[in-house]
């Protein structure tokens, strides 16, 4: 099992909570599903996966019903409860159980003909998809939830407009593709420090560095050096972690090309910024990136594709509209399409990635790679980028 997530806004548009997300890996682990989430996501560790945020965390019938491990899961965490389970009285005990031991009930794929006053009554949020019942019903869910004292999360929010209408109608918590995208500020401009940032990633970027150049780089900047060496011993996606004594060791057992890009993601982020959400972003859309592209490319194309999925992260790890990003970076022709376009067989992995990264609820697949491929490598990269950030402390 890999473990992903997903952000929960509130009306302000802060991140207030995770949803786990997870991709089975063979077709036998349809058993225990949240179980295996739960033991694995302990294993990953919550302040990792979650912050100080709230976990949100769906429920099926069984695991209500049955001796799961839910008192494993963060006090305070929102458990969310299917439709199959409104006339289970199993289900219902388990959901006043959960109630009493501090978590909080969530009803989802809530509809106008439900008939979920039961459970409404237990719930105190209740998760609905405004695609699926249009905006007449869901400003008639909306209050008649509020009617009985509970919120109302919006799931698969694609654009803009739809988000204003759904703040129109009173909806408290939102998920989906409109949320994990830059929101700039009305006449924002590029600072200087905006592109003194742009400027020391692209000197990573515009050519391939040799090791002495690399060690000459990284010997004048300690901090970055010891960033760099603890990135190196984590090795790729499942390998074991390794003993690095040097910035040498670092070079020759991950790749100059490697911690070139390394060195480039550090010093791009904003000067005194935290290592945080959207470094692990940039980091796992990269990894996802490459291995997609060795695997369905060749070994070249996924080097290449760590490189662009970490560019096309620079939106939002730096706020830089894409506009200045492609002004700015001095990049190859075959980066800047791999990175920005979608008309290479690249390209369009990198652009799958990153929508799926950012929860559309309509993926485009454009390299044709089918979303249960999208899923795993994803979560693997997620697992990896948290690991590496949390090297980065």
């Amino acid at each position: 099992m890999l473990i992903g997530r997903q952000s929960v806004h509130d009306r302000r548009l802060s991140a207030v909570g995770y949803e786990l997300l997870f991709s089975a890996l063979d077709d036998q682990a349809g058993d225990g599903t949240t179980d295996n989430v739960v033991r694995d996501a302990l294993n990953v560790g919550w302040t990792r996966l979650i912050g100080d945020k709230q976990l949100f965390c769906s429920a099926d019938v069984e695991l209500l019903a049955g001796a799961a491990p839910l008192n494993l899961l963060p006090p305070g965490s929102v458990v969310e409860v299917g439709p199959d389970g409104l006339g289970d009285e199993a289900v219902l005990s388990a959901c006043r159980r959960l109630r009493a031991q501090g978590f909080t009930v969530a009803v989802t794929g809530l509809r106008p003909d439900a008939g979920a006053e039961t459970l409404l009554e237990l719930a105190a949020i209740a998760k609905i998809d405004p695609h699926a019942i249009g905006p007449d019903e869901t400003a008639t869910l909306v209050q008649r939830c509020h009617q009985l004292d509970v919120e109302v999360l919006a799931r698969n929010v694609e654009t803009v407009h739809e988000l204003d209408d759904l703040l129109d109608v009173g909806v408290d918590f939102f998920q989906g593709y409109a949320l994990q995208q830059p929101r700039w500020e009305v006449g924002r401009e590029v600072s200087v420090n905006d592109i003194a940032a742009l400027g020391r990633a692209s000197g990573t970027l515009g050519t391939l560095l040799d090791f002495d150049a690399l060690e000459d780089v990284l010997r004048t900047e300690p901090a970055l050096s010891y960033q760099v060496m603890q990135l190196a011993s984590l090795g790729r996606i499942g390998e074991n972690r390794r003993r690095i004594s040097s910035v040498r060791d670092a070079l020759v057992l991950a790749g100059s090309w490697r911690v070139q890009n390394w060195i480039a993601l550090l010093v791009a982020r904003q000067s005194g910024a935290a290592v945080d959400e959207e470094i692990t972003t940039a980091l796992a859309r990269a990894s996802a990136c490459e291995s997609l592209a060795a695997t369905k490319l060749d070994r070249w194309s996924g080097r290449l594709g760590f490189t662009a999925g970490m560019v096309s992260s620079f939106e939002r790890l730096l706020q830089i509209p894409r506009e200045h990003l492609l002004e700015k970076l001095p990049l190859s022709d075959e980066l800047r399409e791999a990175a920005f376009g979608e008309d290479t067989p690249l390209g369009q992995i990198v652009r799958d990635v990153a929508d799926h990264q950012d929860g559309r609820r309509q993926p485009r697949h454009l390299s044709g790679i089918s979303g249960p491929e999208l899923d795993a490598a994803s979560a693997a990269a997620f697992a990896w980028a948290l690991e590496a950030t949390s090297a980065l402390q």
